[in-house]
């Protein structure tokens, strides 16, 4: 009796693309569980799980930026910052407030939160125009990109 050995690859199982879909319906089903239980366990519980998100009304709150700078003193400032130390530590607090004021003012913010800028912002400002300060130099000193490299 003869053996038939077939040259090609091996005919097609009957029912093989029906194992493929089975495979992707159980993926799906993981993948649906899975949500549906990082939803009941990371956030307010069962009863928030299938709430509509909130409804976040934003609205647009006209304001332009306005740094009152007077312009003479702050090109004389920047023109010389190591002589006018103290006026540059000035020019970049009061830059920096009215920045933060006029960003308040475009979120919205309450009165309450914007009296609260300022004594923040204190904190901050030690290091912020030291910062400031050495970067500003550091960017008029034509030879500190030479030195650097260097």
């Amino acid at each position: 009796m003869a053996t038939y050995l077939p040259d090609g690859p091996p005919p097609p199982r009957p029912g093989g693309s029906s194992v493929m879909m089975r495979q992707i319906l159980a993926l799906l089903l993981v993948v649906v569980a899975g949500i549906f239980l990082y939803r009941i366990f990371f956030s307010d519980g069962f009863s928030n799980a299938f709430q509509k998100p909130k409804v976040i009304d934003l609205k647009y709150v006209p304001s332009d930026f306005q740094p009152n700078l007077d312009e003479g003193a702050t090109l004389a400032i920047l023109a010389e910052p190591e002589k006018h130390r103290k006026e540059f530590d000035d020019l970049v607090y009061n830059f920096n407030v009215s920045l933060l004021y006029h960003v308040a003012s475009r979120m919205g913010l309450a009165d309450s939160l914007k009296r609260r800028l300022e004594p923040e912002y204190r904190k901050q400002h030690e290091f912020l125009k030291t910062m400031y300060f050495n970067d500003f130099v550091a960017l008029k000193d034509t030879t500190a990109g030479l030195y650097e490299s260097w």
